[in-house]
């Protein structure tokens, strides 16, 4: 059955609604209506660790500082590596603790130390054992592959050689166990420094005519840029 509402009951309906006021909400007493949200802000800290291993955090970004090493190896007592800088045509990579880098080089075959001599450098302040350590000019980057069984000129460094702390070594071009079996062009050429797991630590490529005097790091050590037309100092500080 369909009820209709009197006239009457009508108007007393619209009285009382007009009586109640603008509440709309629903019958629980509650007020609908639209609200604004005021911005929202917030702050991103940052996050700092340094190299001692402390660390401190007051948001979502971190800024981290890491540093690596690098150096060269040699089989004589005298012998020594330096640590290594990049440039526009060298690379490097980090040898772990050490630091042991090639330091000079020079593409003359008429040098009065030998023909195109090598020196390593030790800026450490621990002796390294370099057995099993490699020299080569077989790559032309520090990030290519490299396999000892393709390479028939690469030297290697005997069982039980050592390089004192600051010491230098010099290899020049020889017969093995003497001398390393490559040359190094005039022309340009790249000379690797990897480690017995055959981790590139170190690399130092050259263009034409760089090395036809001395090639090396100014200041001496793995913080030196490597230099054109130097003043040979094989076996000693570049300066």
């Amino acid at each position: 059955m369909r009820y209709a509402m009197s006239p009457l009951l009508a108007a007393v309906a619209a009285f009382a609604a007009l009586a109640c006021g603008s509440d709309d909400g629903p019958g629980d007493g509650s007020t609908s209506g639209s609200s604004t949200s005021g911005p929202t802000t917030g702050t991103t800290g940052t996050s700092t660790s340094d190299t001692s291993g402390g660390s401190s955090s007051a948001g979502s970004t971190s800024d981290a500082t890491t540093g690596t090493s690098t150096g060269t190896a040699d089989t004589s007592s005298s012998g020594g590596s330096s640590g290594s800088s990049s440039d526009g045509t060298s690379g490097t990579t980090g040898g772990g603790d050490s630091l042991l880098v090639i330091n000079e080089l020079s593409s003359d075959n008429d040098g009065v130390i030998g023909a195109d001599p090598i020196e390593l450098y030790n800026a450490g302040d621990v002796a390294v054992d370099l057995s099993g350590w490699i020299v080569t000019d077989d790559l032309a980057a520090p990030t290519d592959p490299y396999d000892p069984l393709l390479d028939d000129e690469e030297y290697v460094f005997p069982d039980g050689a050592t390089l004192d702390p600051g010491a230098y070594l010099v290899l020049v071009r020889g017969a093995v166990p003497d001398g390393h079996p490559f040359g190094l062009s005039a022309d340009g050429d790249a000379v690797s420094l990897l480690d017995p797991a055959l981790v590139v630590v170190d690399f130092v490529a050259y263009g034409l005519a760089e090395a036809a005097v001395s090639y090396c790091r100014i200041p001496n050590g793995p913080d030196g840029v490597w230099q054109v037309g130097c003043t040979p100092t094989f076996g000693d500080a570049n300066d």
